[in-house]
């Protein structure tokens, strides 16, 4: 272990490694989308396509540290989010879009003093992070939850402040200030 963080080489080869959607996240990620639909914030417009194996390992690769398995599958499955702004979708999580890997990376470079990775990123500057555990956590290191799976999951059963849309933004902001 390394800072807290397991080091790219004691990770195995094999379908985690490689970028594959796990059932928890696939199920837990599914069933968060589906809250946002039926709240009439359709996320469609805003879901990218998943990261190719090879953009994951190198992120990995650039912050020195493998991402937790459940996190390499979410970004298999959607790299991040477009801009709301321009596409008029929500937000992914609380008051912050989902960041493309290339965009994670760029503000961890911004932070290299924070080995944190930033999950999501807020108008405010506020970040959506993941510290060396793998636990999600907010700008102030308060912990949201133990890991992504599990964050979905609260996300899912949260009181969801919102939506607004705003002219100046143009995208559907909702919030839930106690996971954030």
């Amino acid at each position: 272990m390394t800072n807290g963080r397991q080091p790219l080489s004691s990770f195995p080869r094999g379908s985690a490694r490689g970028g594959v959607p796990d059932d928890e996240l696939r199920v837990a990620w599914t069933r968060w989308l589906g809250i946002l639909r039926t709240r009439g914030w359709d996320p469609t417009p805003v879901l990218r396509p998943g990261a190719a194996p090879s953009s994951i390992a190198a992120a990995e690769q650039t912050v020195g540290y493998a991402l937790p398995d459940p996190v390499r599958a979410l970004y298999a499955i959607t790299d991040g989010q477009e801009s709301p702004a321009d596409t008029g979708g929500p937000v992914l999580f609380p008051a912050r879009t989902f960041c493309r890997l290339d965009h994670a990376v760029a503000l961890w470079r911004g932070r290299e003093q924070d080995d944190r990775w930033p999950l999501g990123e807020g108008t405010d500057g506020g970040l959506l992070l993941l510290d060396e555990a793998g636990r999600v956590v907010g700008s102030d290191a308060r912990e949201l939850a133990a890991g992504i799976v599990d964050y979905l999951a609260l996300l899912s059963v949260a009181e969801l402040d919102g939506p607004s849309r705003t002219e100046a933004v143009g995208a559907v902001l909702w919030d839930a200030p106690a996971l954030r």
